[in-house]
């Protein structure tokens, strides 16, 4: 029984008995063994250059859509880095001093070489560091102000932690529904009482044009005493860190004092 394929158009006729297929561009008697269609599919790339699809769409190769080249400046950001991103970055990435940035030949021979002139003054140090943080600022800003318009609120999670040199710190960190936002790191001189956690909090979030009270749903810390009374005396609902929370039932369990 001879019939017309029709998984490739008029292209072949298949002989069912004979398992075998004429190819009607060319007249070749190509073996098709359990209507395999392999040895079809490859004669019509090879000797006509056409190309089958999974669907069995007959495409030529002068009609097939080219694919699309990535190049690899893709994969790197194509804008040269403004001198105050780069000296930002060598700061708070890489934890230089001003003195050490403004006094080092290594680094100002490695500026020069990609085109920048830094300066020699560690104020003017200073400064770059300024600017690129007040520009940061303010794209943050202007990304709460927009979810803020859109009427949506948020929540927060804190901590304490201490650097290398035993300066205390509170990392304040703003969650929404589509991005999670760090607000920086503030600075805690002495002692943090819970009014004193507080007051930060509230001082950090009026930067953004945030109010604790309004704009806050809930506050998300851990287990301690502070974090504790922090959620008693403000208004959001407060969530305990599971993380922590767990940290403190294994302890409980496995460094018991036996009763005696």
């Amino acid at each position: 029984m001879i019939e017309e394929n029709r998984k490739f158009g008029v292209n072949f006729l298949y002989n069912r008995a004979q398992e075998t297929a004429k190819c009607n561009l060319c007249s070749v008697i190509l073996k098709a063994g359990g209507s395999s269609t392999k040895s079809l599919i490859n004669h019509l790339k090879s000797k006509h250059r056409i190309h089958v699809r999974r669907c069995y769409e007959a495409v030529s190769e002068d009609t097939k859509p080219k694919s699309k080249v990535v190049r690899i400046e893709a994969y790197f950001r194509n804008e040269k880095e403004s001198l105050s991103e780069v000296t930002a970055r060598l700061v708070s990435v890489d934890g230089l001093t001003f003195n050490q940035i403004a006094n080092s030949s290594l680094i100002r021979r490695a500026f020069k070489d990609d085109g920048y002139f830094l300066p020699t003054s560690p104020q003017n140090i200073r400064d770059h560091l300024i600017k690129e943080f007040e520009k940061t600022l303010r794209i943050v800003s202007e990304k709460v102000d927009t979810i803020t318009k859109n009427g949506c609120h948020f929540s927060i999670s804190f901590d304490e932690a201490a650097s290398v040199r035993n300066r205390r710190y509170m990392n304040l960190y703003l969650h929404h529904e589509q991005s999670i936002q760090p607000l920086g790191m503030i600075r805690v001189k002495g002692s943090m009482k819970t009014e004193k956690a507080i007051e930060l909090v509230r001082e950090r979030l009026s930067k953004f044009n945030l109010n604790l009270d309004t704009d806050i749903v809930s506050t998300i810390a851990g287990g301690a005493n502070v974090m504790m009374k922090f959620g008693r005396d403000t208004r959001p609902l407060r969530i305990a860190c599971l993380a922590h929370a767990i940290h403190l039932c294994v302890c409980d369990v496995l460094y018991r004092e036996a009763k005696e």
